[in-house]
C-alpha cells in the first residue's frame, strides 16, 4: 500500500521552505520533515537536519530539536516572522568597516564641481540623492590595497536596519577612457614592477560581505514590492523601492531577505550578462512570493535608463503577462 499524500499541504511547504524536504511514516500517517526555522529563536544551532515534522494527520508539527510545536495553520501564518529570524540570526554584519576619507555633503559643493556636473549629466539629482540615500563627496580619502583612491568619489553608504554596515565609491569618470599621460593626474597607483593600475569605477569596503547586504535596503522596506537591480544608479534610478545586490550574481542569503520582507518582487537585473542570474532568480523566487522578470529593451542598463521608461517597462510586461499592477502597491 502505498504512502497518501497530501498534495496541497506538499504545494504549500515547497512554496514556504523549498524542495528539499523528507517524507517518513508514523503511527499518525504521513509526515513532512524540514529543517526548523525556529531553532535558532529557541537558542540551539540552526537546524540543517530536518528534524522539524509536519504531520497532517493531526494537524500539528513539532521539532524534535527546540521543541516549537502548534497547529498547522499557524506554521503558514506565522512563516514570515520566522525567515526573519533565521535571516537575522546567521552572522553579525562587519561593524569595523575603515571610513573611505574626510566626507562633505553634496549641499556644500558649487554648481560648478565635478561631482555636482557629473550627477546632472547622469539626470540625479544631488539634493535628493544626499536627501534619501546619504550620499556624500569624498574630499580627502585613502588609498586600498594600492589599487583604489576614494579621493574626489562619490561614497553611497550601505544601510542596514538604520545601521550603516559599509559603504561603495564611485569615481567620477571612466578609467577606461584615461589616456597613459594622464594616469598619475589621476593618482593612479602602481603595482610592484612599477606599472599603473587601472582603478575599477566601483570600490566597496574592505570587510563588507557583499553577498549579505542590499543597498537601499531601508528605504525599500517602507513597500510592499520591491525592484531587484545590479548596482547603486540601477537603484537609484528605479526610485525609493529599488535595492542593488551590488553584482551580478544574487546570493542565497540576499534572496532569503527578498523573500522575508517583501509580497511581491521585480527582477531588473543588467540585460545580457546577467540573464541566468535572472532565470535562476526567477525561480527562487517564484517559490514564496509573485515576482516577475524584466527583460530592459533599448538601454544598456537601468542606470542609464530614465525613471519614467523603467516603470512604463514594468507595467507594459505586468499587463502583458495578466499581472495585478496593484501588486506594486
Amino acid at each position: 500500500m502505498g504512502l497518501v499524500r497530501d498534495t496541497k499541504l506538499e504545494a504549500q511547504i515547497q512554496q514556504r521552505f523549498g524542495r528539499k524536504y523528507k517524507i517518513s511514516t508514523g503511527k499518525h500517517g504521513v509526515s513532512y520533515q524540514v529543517c526548523c526555522p525556529f531553532c535558532i529563536k529557541n537558542g540551539h544551532k540552526q537546524d540543517k537536519r530536518f528534524k522539524l515534522y509536519i504531520t497532517p494527520g493531526i494537524g500539528l508539527y513539532h521539532c524534535f530539536v527546540c521543541g516549537e510545536a502548534n497547529t498547522i495553520i499557524t506554521l503558514f501564518n506565522d512563516f514570515k516572522q520566522t525567515i526573519e529570524v533565521q535571516v537575522d540570526a546567521i552572522l553579525p554584519l562587519a561593524h569595523n568597516i575603515i571610513s573611505p576619507g574626510r566626507l562633505v555633503p553634496l549641499t556644500s559643493l558649487p554648481d560648478e564641481h565635478v561631482g555636482i556636473r557629473y550627477l546632472k549629466n547622469r539626470n540625479v539629482d544631488p539634493l535628493w540623492l544626499q536627501k534619501h540615500y546619504g550620499v556624500m563627496y569624498c574630499e580627502t580619502g585613502q588609498v586600498f590595497g594600492n589599487t583604489y583612491n576614494t579621493t574626489n568619489t562619490l561614497i553611497f553608504p550601505i544601510v542596514m536596519d538604520s545601521k550603516t554596515v559599509g559603504w561603495q565609491s564611485r569615481l567620477l569618470y571612466d578609467p577606461d577612457s584615461i589616456l597613459p599621460e594622464q594616469y598619475p593626474l589621476f593618482g593612479f597607483c602602481k603595482d610592484e614592477d612599477n606599472d599603473y593600475i587601472i582603478p575599477p569605477k566601483y570600490f566597496t569596503a574592505p570587510g563588507m560581505d557583499k553577498g549579505r547586504i542590499l543597498f537601499n535596503y531601508d528605504n525599500a522596506r517602507k513597500f510592499n514590492s520591491v525592484v531587484i537591480c545590479e548596482g547603486t544608479f540601477d537603484a537609484i534610478k528605479v526610485g525609493l523601492n529599488g535595492v542593488a545586490t551590488l553584482g551580478k550574481g544574487v546570493t542565497d542569503y540576499q534572496v532569503r531577505l527578498i523573500k522575508a520582507y517583501w509580497k511581491f518582487a521585480v527582477i531588473l537585473l543588467d540585460p545580457g550578462d546577467a540573464d541566468s542570474n535572472m532565470i535562476k532568480l526567477e525561480h527562487d523566487l517564484r517559490l514564496s512570493i509573485p515576482v516577475v522578470r524584466i527583460d530592459l529593451r533599448g538601454y544598456k542598463d537601468a542606470g542609464e535608463t530614465p525613471t519614467e521608461e523603467i516603470w512604463s517597462q514594468i507595467f507594459d510586461t505586468m499587463k502583458y503577462k495578466n499581472i495585478d499592477i496593484g501588486l506594486l502597491t
